[in-house]
């Protein structure tokens, strides 16, 4: 049995296999006149897959350009268009993975990095905002992960422990109470 898998790869995946066996088909034809009329003919199964009954000039252009595509643009014959070869755009690189890697996974790397730069700030007011900011979403993540409301112990403990010790248990709970 022949599957899928051993066949040479489709050159356009919309078509399907069939349409591709007609194009090689096609080529195999000596008779110009003949590989004329087979066009003709590949072209009504290729708008019935494409779904165009009665498609515009430009549609039947595009269509007349993806034979010849399907073709690797061998099919020797008249065609009603000009035929303009299909660049090949190369895909964007690959983003790479964030390597950033959260003490407390379920904050995420966000409360981490606001509680480290409140934790730097000198002035009063500055750390404040920003503890009450990093509590406030603490809050929120430990709610949807646990179902119920944390107490501000909890929250305190996390702060000083995200920080490294930088904002002590008892000033992150005078912050936030």
């Amino acid at each position: 049995m022949l599957y899928n898998t051993q066949l040479e790869p489709l050159r356009m995946k919309a078509y399907g296999r069939e349409v591709q066996q007609m194009v090689d088909h096609a080529l195999s034809l000596e008779d110009r006149a003949e590989r004329q009329a087979y066009a003709q003919r590949i072209m009504v199964v290729m708008k019935a897959v494409a779904q165009m009954p009665n498609p515009t000039q430009e549609e039947n252009e595009k269509l007349w350009n993806h034979l010849a595509q399907l073709s690797n643009y061998q099919l020797d014959i008249d065609y009603p268009c000009t035929i303009e070869p299909h660049v090949k755009q190369e895909h964007p690189p690959r983003l790479p993975y964030s390597q950033q890697h959260p003490r407390l996974r379920h904050y995420g790397v966000l409360v981490q990095n606001l509680l480290n730069k409140a934790a730097e700030k000198e002035d009063a007011e500055h750390r404040r905002i920003g503890v009450e900011a990093a509590a406030k979403r603490m809050r929120e993540k430990l709610f949807e992960v646990r179902g119920d409301m944390p107490d501000n112990e909890r929250i305190a403990h996390d702060i000083e422990f995200l920080t490294k010790g930088q904002i002590t248990q008892q000033e992150a709970l005078s912050l936030i109470s």
